[in-house]
């Protein structure tokens, strides 16, 4: 729109928003639709007018049997998948039920975590010692330290 009139800007925005206008209609128009119910209907359609034909129906008996074989065959790996991706499936949620992570990384990083949080009690415990020794050292501290002056106090009191 650069270089273009004030005018001839205004009336290429008035054209661009009776397209989208349009456009939207045509999105939401229910006898245009052209959903997947659709396009297999013309497919089944486009299938009956072919089988009209005696030649091509010999030709696709014979494409039709292959591909039926084919299709069996897909289908069957697609069982096999679909059942070995569900047994997998139930397999990890039986781990993380029972608490346990499956994989070899997934194994270390448990076993890093549960050595940090071992050192980690470890360093806690041991501060805990080291606090309670300190205020051991402490407490004998002031009892020494009042008896030196209730002793001071004796002498010269």
């Amino acid at each position: 729109m650069q270089g273009l009139s004030k005018v001839a800007k205004a009336s290429a925005k008035k054209e661009s928003i009776e397209n989208r206008k349009k456009s939207r209609k045509a999105k939401l128009d229910p006898e245009v639709s052209s959903g997947t119910l659709d396009v297999l209907k013309q497919k089944l359609l486009e299938d009956s007018e072919d089988d009209d034909d005696e030649e091509e129906e010999e030709e696709e008996e014979d494409n039709d049997e292959r591909k039926l074989e084919i299709k069996e065959l897909r289908d069957g790996e697609k069982l096999l998948t679909y059942e070995e991706l569900q047994g997998k499936l139930n397999r990890k949620l039986e781990e993380l039920r029972s608490g346990q992570k499956a994989g070899p990384e997934e194994e270390s990083n448990r076993e890093k975590k549960t050595q940090s949080l071992f050192l980690k009690i470890k360093r806690e415990n041991e501060g805990e010692i080291q606090t309670k020794a300190e205020i051991k050292k402490k407490a004998e501290a002031n009892i020494q330290s009042k008896k030196i002056k209730e002793d001071i106090c004796w002498l010269f009191g």
